[in-house]
């Protein structure tokens, strides 16, 4: 199942909770997002982490993540819903094994990082490339593009492939300096990262599910698109890949969704929906009593 998502607009306890973070800030937002699925918000001061205007100190919504429910063949209720870490969590960083939908604590370690790129980054490499600065060593390609996670440990029974690249000469290896490859990306800026919701018993109850999850963030900067499009100036997306490794399907009912707490402004917060459309959205209004008699 994918989707992508359109926005406008507890302490953490233990080194397997603790989690790196990058910011979407290549247009009006400045949009932070953690490794293992967290968005919007530090879990450890629990302050918000969407800034909109991008330096005005305006911001809006605190914690947000992925929520993923249903029944298994056999009848179980399933579930992954986190909130806000005061009890514990539902993710963890890294991919699953692909027989047992299991992990262990050295992948969730290895994998407790997001990776940040802009297309730029991608270009430049490309260019070079083609130039031979990359072979010679005169031309340093970013971190992120080197260290971009698109084959997963098959020693480890991970999928072959995770991040999505270039595989210019169709192997399936990820190999930027030997063969030029490079990652796929949307927008004009991205984060990946990836993370699974069976590492450990669920803080919130739910049972484990079996599911690894592939989470593309991503942004438009000033280009002809924006030009054309002037609210992408203000908005980030956010695309998720969801794999259930376990081998009961949830094929009698499944339903997700993603829990946003939209702390915005200092009154009554107004939640909207346009269901035939398929998005959300909040704002603040300084109304009082029952809104059903607005």
């Amino acid at each position: 199942m994918k989707t992508t998502l359109l926005l406008f607009a507890g302490l953490i306890t233990g080194l397997a909770h603790a989690q790196t973070f990058e910011y979407l800030d290549i247009n009006q937002v400045k949009a932070r997002v953690n490794s293992g699925g967290d968005l919007h918000w530090d879990p450890v001061t629990g302050n918000s982490g969407y800034e909109c205007p991008k330096g005005s100190g305006k911001t809006w919504g605190g914690a947000a993540n992925l929520w993923v429910g249903g029944i298994d063949i056999g009848g179980q209720l399933k579930l992954a819903g986190q909130t806000y870490r005061q009890s514990g969590v539902d993710f963890w960083s890294g991919p699953l094994d692909v027989t047992t939908a299991s992990t262990n604590s050295a992948t969730v370690s290895q994998y407790n990082r997001v990776w940040k790129l802009n297309k730029t980054d991608i270009d430049d490499f490309i260019a070079n490339y083609a130039n031979g600065n990359v072979q010679n060593g005169s031309f340093i390609p970013a971190s992120d593009l080197l260290s971009w996670p698109g084959n997963g440990d098959v020693s480890q029974n991970q999928d072959a492939i995770l991040a999505p690249f270039a595989d210019l000469n169709g192997d399936n290896i990820y190999d930027p300096i030997g063969a030029g490859e490079y990652p796929l990306i949307k927008g004009d800026q991205a984060i990946y990262t990836i993370f699974n919701d069976a590492h450990q018993l669920h803080a919130s109850g739910g049972k484990i599910i079996g599911l690894e999850i592939h989470l593309m963030a991503y942004a438009y900067g000033p280009c002809s698109v924006t030009a054309s499009n002037p609210f992408l100036n203000y908005t980030t997306f956010y695309n998720y890949k969801i794999i259930n490794r376990n081998i009961f399907p949830l094929y009698i009912m499944i339903s997700w969704d993603l829990f946003n707490d939209s702390d915005i402004g200092n009154f009554m917060m107004i939640l909207l929906e346009d269901v035939q459309d398929g998005y959300a959205y909040t704002y603040n209004s300084s109304l009082t009593g029952n809104l059903n008699q607005q």
